[in-house]
């Protein structure tokens, strides 16, 4: 799966808006937007950011898995 359809479903799997889930990784909206079109990808360091944000809101591993 790309990464723009991974960043859309775990998004919506999390039942947030890219504002909400903007504000959670610390990121402005057009960024997230940018990663769920594909034309910007997260970083090392967003990633690991997006991780720990959907393990603090329930999303667990197993489930942020199937969306790789």
């Amino acid at each position: 799966m790309d990464s723009a359809r991974r960043m859309r479903r775990i998004r919506a799997a999390l039942g947030l808006t890219q504002r909400d889930w903007a504000y959670y990784l610390r990121v402005s909206v057009p960024t997230v937007s940018h990663w769920e079109t594909g034309h910007t990808r997260p970083s090392s360091l967003a990633e690991a950011q997006i991780r720990s944000v959907c393990v603090s809101l329930g999303l667990d591993q197993h489930t942020m898995e199937r969306f790789k």
